[in-house]
């Protein structure tokens, strides 16, 4: 009994390591922080996301030459992130996450539909998931705010929408320019 029960603390004490270490690893990486601004130009169009998600048409233009604003901080701790998004319809728009796997219940700012917001880090990158439960199962938003794999020093913003049933992600990618003061 006493060598089963050895075996089974160690198989503890290793699964509880792992799982610390993976915790651990989640960090926001600094690198990301301050303020962004839209490169027109350089991204792609909103449409197929927005659409996807029910938008009317008209928003598209809008939203595509809305001058847009990020700035990003990271916790104290680094284990959770801010990012503020303004533009001239929305002056400051604040949405917070931590890496803990906490998803918290939200309203959309019409009041109208709600969803799960969590935070994720992925290979540098900072993620905020919004599971969008009220239309089903399986579909979910991510945005995926990271440096520009191709080295252009721009903060590329990935929005990801996934729906059920084997139908393909909508992947829009939007760029933006470090404000330099």
């Amino acid at each position: 009994a006493t060598r089963a029960m050895s075996a089974y603390e160690d198989a503890v004490r290793t699964t509880l390591g792992a799982l610390a270490r993976a915790l651990d690893a989640k960090r926001c990486d600094a690198t990301l922080e301050g303020a962004w601004k839209l490169d027109v130009a350089r991204s792609e169009s909103l449409g197929p996301f927005l659409r996807a998600l029910g938008a009317p048409r008209i928003a598209t233009p809008i939203a595509d030459n809305l001058p847009t604003t990020v700035t990003v901080k990271c916790d104290d701790d680094g284990r959770g992130f801010a990012i503020v998004d303004a533009t001239a319809l929305s002056s400051r728009n604040e949405t917070r996450a931590r890496f803990d796997g906490a998803e918290t219940l939200r309203t959309t700012r019409g009041g109208r539909k709600r969803f799960y917001l969590s935070g994720d880090a992925r290979e540098g990158a900072l993620v905020i998931v919004c599971r969008l439960f009220e239309r089903g199962e399986g579909w979910a938003t991510e945005q995926i705010r990271g440096m520009d794999p191709s080295g252009s020093g721009m903060l590329r913003e990935r929005n990801v929408l996934k729906r059920p049933n084997g139908e393909p992600d909508v992947v829009v990618d939007r760029f933006f320019r470090r404000v330099v003061d």
